[in-house]
């Protein structure tokens, strides 16, 4: 930037903002004595703030946000009496908020976010009366929330958050009568939500999550008539959901998520006929999920994940046609799955696993076209997979693993050509494994084991480029294992023990140059160990124990892996 800036002394007004200047910025701007607005945001400057910029006795809006500035602030700029905007945001100030900021008597907005501030707020802060605008989030700020704020009536935006901040959250707050936007969160605030805050009448965004806070949430929380998000997550809330919250009828997002919340799921949820997001996921909730939220039309994301909810799941949740996430794991849920969930249209991701959901898995969920993630598993599911499945072709992640199901792999799972995750462990399925599933191009992991597979291993598995993690064992396969697996060059671990594969190792596994575990135990396998194993640099586990090899161990893998367990019968290293 040009030290000749400096010279222009009728300049009134001077905008070099999104450019890409860099270097510091030239003191000699500070001797534009007329000049009202500065504004070099949003570029690389660098080095500290000129200290002189306290002369410009003309000044009303400073901008210097979004460049890579540093140093401490100058005091100098508490002399810029007639100042009405001062934003310093986003830049790698450090040091302290000097308390001579105070003497801003005609400030209405100051944004020191995105900094590397610390210490405490200046309690003379709270003599700017005028200020409508206080943004000092994602610093380092430390000590408590200054109660004088609450004086400041004129506030309409204020933003403490992701800092340092402790100690409780003054109820004088609750006197800010014009404020709107009121963000505390990511803090180490502790002590009870003051009932005061249900007087701000005009609040539209509420956020104090991420703090200590404990005590229960205020029934006075629902007479505010304007929000539109309240999140108050990761904290130590106890006690119920106030049923007053169902008064918020413009609220878009509620987050009460990760806390020790009890009791009953409030009815009253249901009147939120504006919600979009709701989430009470991982507190300690009981009960049934209430019926009346499938009325929520609105809703995009439901999640009441980690809870101890109880009863059949609700018919009317397939009324949601909105609705894109449905997380309703890890609960003692229980029933049919509802064939209606089969009418979400939108639904791109749905969690149930880990309850103890009972009955078929049902065709319904086939007319999911959107959906990519369906994870039932860890229930008690009865009954085939069903063929209808197939046609999600969308699907990145099934899980269905630890279930009872029954029947046979249905060949139409080979149609998922996005499917990343395929876990169906722990059933009671049958018959061979469809030779289709190797059309499954962008498959990561595919675990299959413990079931009472039969049949020989598919040759077409070995198509599957993007393969990590292949897990067939504890089934009854048989035959020999396809030398086709050797093209899996991504594959980490391989698990094919417990069944009955027979013939000799094939060589082409020693091509698998990514593999860290190799367990081929308890099969009929026989012949020589082929030194080719040797090559598996990244190998850590190798268990080949409870076969009929014979030979000797290749040297290869002399001296770097330890053979007992996988060498139970004592063959000795070749040439040993």
């Amino acid at each position: 930037m040009p030290q000749e800036l400096g010279d222009l002394a009728n300049l009134t007004y001077l905008s070099l903002s999104q450019n890409h200047l860099s270097g510091q910025i030239p003191p000699s701007l500070g001797n534009l004595s007329n000049v009202t607005g500065l504004f070099l945001s949003e570029n690389e400057l660098s080095g500290e703030i000129p200290p002189n910029f306290g002369n410009l006795a003309n000044l009303l809006h400073l901008d210097l946000s979004a460049n890579d500035l540093s140093g401490e602030i100058p005091p100098e700029l508490g002399n810029l009496a007639g100042l009405d905007r001062l934003d310093l945001g986003w830049n790698a100030i450090t040091g302290s908020i000097p308390q001579e900021l105070s003497k801003l008597v005609a400030l209405r907005g100051l944004s020191l976010d995105g900094n590397e501030l610390s210490g405490n707020i200046p309690p003379e802060m709270t003599e700017l009366r005028n200020l409508s605008s206080l943004s000092l989030g994602f610093n380092k700020l430390t000590g408590e929330i200054p109660p004088g704020f609450g004086n400041l009536d004129n506030m309409v935006l204020l933003k403490l958050h992701w800092n340092q901040l402790s100690g409780g959250i003054p109820p004088e707050l609750g006197n800010l009568s014009k404020l709107r936007i009121l963000e505390l969160s990511g803090n180490k605030l502790t002590g009870g939500i003051p009932p005061q805050l249900g007087e701000l009448s005009n609040l539209v965004e509420l956020q104090m999550d991420s703090n200590a806070l404990t005590g229960e949430i205020p029934r006075e929380l629902g007479n505010l008539a304007s929000l539109q998000r309240l999140l108050l997550s990761r904290n130590e809330l106890r006690g119920a959901i106030p049923p007053e919250l169902g008064k918020l009828v413009n609220l878009q997002s509620l987050d009460l998520s990760s806390n020790p919340l009890g009791g009953e799921i409030p009815p009253e949820l249901g009147d939120l006929a504006n919600l979009t997001a709701l989430n009470l996921g991982w507190n300690n909730l009981s009960g049934e999920i209430p019926s009346a939220l499938g009325g929520l039309a609105n809703l995009t994301e439901l999640q009441l994940t980690t809870n101890k909810l109880t009863g059949a799941i609700p018919q009317e949740l397939g009324d949601l046609a909105n609705l894109r996430s449905l997380y309703l794991g890890s609960n003692g849920l229980t029933g049919a799955i509802p064939p209606e969930l089969g009418n979400l249209a939108s639904l791109e991701t749905l969690r149930m696993g880990g309850n103890a959901l009972s009955g078929a898995t049902p065709r319904e969920l086939g007319n999911l076209a959107n959906l990519q993630s369906l994870y039932l598993d860890g229930n008690q599911l009865s009954g085939a997979i069903p063929p209808e499945l197939g046609d999600l072709t969308n699907l990145q992640s099934l899980y269905l693993g630890l279930n009872r199901l029954t029947g046979e792999i249905p060949p139409e799972l080979g149609n998922l050509a996005n499917l990343q995750s395929l876990n169906l462990e722990g059933n009671g399925l049958s018959g061979a494994i469809p030779p289709e599933l190797g059309n499954l191009s962008n498959l990561q992991s595919l675990s299959l084991t413990a079931n009472p597979l039969g049949g020989a291993i598919p040759p077409e598995l070995g198509n599957l480029v993007n393969l990590i993690d292949l897990g067939l064992g504890l089934n009854q396969l048989s035959g020999q294992i396809p030398p086709e697996l050797g093209s899996l060059a991504n594959l980490k671990w391989l698990e094919l023990a417990l069944n009955e594969l027979s013939g000799e190792i094939p060589p082409e596994l020693g091509n698998l140059a990514s593999l860290q575990s190799l367990s081929l135990s308890d099969n009929q396998l026989s012949g020589a160990i082929p030194p080719e194993l040797g090559n598996l640099t990244n190998l850590e586990h190798l268990d080949l124990s409870g076969n009929q090899l014979s030979g000797c161990v290749p040297s290869e893998l002399q001296g770097r892996l330890d053979m007992s367990r996988s060498n139970p019968g004592g063959l000795p290293f070749c040439g040993g």
